[in-house]
């Protein structure tokens, strides 16, 4: 249970990563 529960963090990191980078790249472009 608990190893679940830290897998799904892992993940939810990671997609907040990516998102960040992913509108980092839209506003350096739109500027």
């Amino acid at each position: 249970m608990r190893k679940n529960e830290r897998s799904l963090d892992n993940m939810s990191l990671k997609n907040a990563e990516l998102l960040y980078k992913f509108a980092n790249s839209i506003f350096s472009n739109e500027n």
